[in-house]
């Protein structure tokens, strides 16, 4: 039992860290900190049954049992959150959270008993583990009460599942940075159908044989429960940038169905934490309001690009930089290059940092060195200092070039002639 009870106290250590201390995506994280405790605490119900703890407390038998009416659809808004960029909760958001509040009122008879009718229940369950999953002297009958949860984790479950098969296809086109966080949802989403599978399949068992001789059976059931559990747990640990928020600052993209669209949605705060490569353009489309490290109304600002759009401005901006070379010229900003293509400059901005994970100066200067390295061993080169080089190249200052050069390279300039020099 001492698996369950440290799955439970785990859940419960990231339910903290996801509620209070992750401060990105506070609506997405806040789901899954929802669903990791509801998780924990039904672990811990099981938990208290196998160690015989409620004998002890009787009081806490079955306070923790509403919560798994929580589990399935918090997994399920999750996903949602990110998958259609549902940033903030809707007040129409809260009819999932019906089947918990009535849940509650179906185990008031258990929260209101005296201790003598808990323990009752409790040596049931100690001796029958059906008992565990099958709710008896509720106000629902025992087969009705069941079969509607199965009913309700199954319908979540569907709907979750259904979302990320929409993405399957749209990840394909989506930026690579994106394509992180969808494989997180998938693997999230697997888990809790292994979670769930294992719920459903004890459930089952509650309603149908109710003998001490499954008893092993319900037991492998709920171990089955709490492997799942622990291996989402596992998966946050090993990465952090889920857990601690570093994941919220990058740029992910929502599906809209009616206007076939995929739209970008950057975070106000994470793009002036300079923590995804930003630029200034970005900066200056988007609006920072400070409100005392709360969210606010306009956090964030949506571009709209579909799948097509994007391959036909990389197109045009890889086509740009291989035959007119536009990075040769001097003073090459944003602007130049988003006219010389025809496409909106935050939408360039977007593309840069998105397909190509750099700003738009390393873009730039990442062809510009690729650009020398070739140059630097013509014979025709040998003549020119690496100032010259440098500016030929449209660099602006030998600092910036040699800065850029061993930047991408890992050498020097002098390093990089020496090198191929010897070689010769």
């Amino acid at each position: 039992m001492k698996l369950f009870f440290a799955c439970a106290f785990l859940g419960l250590l990231f339910f903290f860290t996801l509620a209070f201390i992750n401060k990105h995506q506070k609506k997405a994280n806040k789901l899954l900190a929802v669903c990791l405790l509801s998780s924990a605490l039904f672990l811990l119900h099981l938990a208290g049954l196998n160690a015989h703890l409620f004998l002890k407390f009787p009081v806490l038998y079955a306070l923790f049992l509403p919560f798994q009416y929580l589990i399935a659809p918090t997994a399920y808004l999750y996903v949602r959150s990110f998958l259609k960029g549902n940033v903030r909760f809707r007040t129409k958001d809260w009819i999932h959270f019906i089947p918990f509040v009535l849940s509650i009122l179906c185990y008031l008879k258990y929260f209101i008993t005296n201790a003598n009718n808990k323990l009752v229940s409790i040596n049931n369950a100690n001796v029958n583990f059906s008992y565990h999953f099958a709710e008896t002297d509720m106000l629902l009958p025992l087969y009705v009460l069941t079969t509607l949860k199965i009913i309700l984790v199954i319908f979540y479950l569907i709907a979750q599942w259904r979302l990320i098969k929409e993405w399957l296809i749209e990840i394909v086109t989506a930026p690579n940075v994106y394509k992180d966080i969808f494989g997180w949802l998938k693997t999230f989403t697997i888990l809790i159908t292994a979670f769930i599978a294992c719920y459903v399949f004890a459930n089952i068992l509650s309603i149908f044989i109710t003998n001490v001789s499954i008893n092993n059976i319900i037991l492998i059931a709920e171990y089955g429960l709490c492997l799942s559990f622990l291996t989402i747990l596992l998966y946050l640990f090993f990465h952090p940038k889920i857990l601690f928020g570093m994941m919220g600052n990058i740029v992910f993209y929502t599906l809209d169905k009616q206007k076939n669209t995929i739209s970008t949605t950057i975070n106000v705060q994470q793009i002036f934490a300079q923590e995804i490569a930003p630029t200034k353009e970005i900066a200056q489309a988007l609006t920072l309001e400070e409100n005392g490290g709360e969210e606010v109304e306009d956090e964030t600002k949506i571009f709209s690009l579909t799948p097509e759009k994007v391959f036909e401005y990389k197109q045009k901006l890889e086509t740009l930089m291989a035959e007119k070379m536009i990075f040769l010229t001097h003073g090459c900003n944003l602007k130049d290059v988003a006219n010389a293509i025809n496409i909106p400059r935050h939408h360039l901005s977007i593309i840069i940092n998105t397909e190509y994970r750099v700003n738009f100066n390393d873009f730039i200067n990442r062809y510009r060195v690729e650009y020398l390295k070739e140059k630097m061993l013509t014979p025709e080169s040998q003549q020119l200092t690496l100032d010259g080089l440098a500016k030929e190249a449209g660099f602006s200052s030998r600092a910036t070039f040699f800065r850029a050069f061993t930047k991408f390279t890992g050498q020097t300039p002098s390093d990089y002639l020496k090198k191929f020099s010897k070689s010769e």
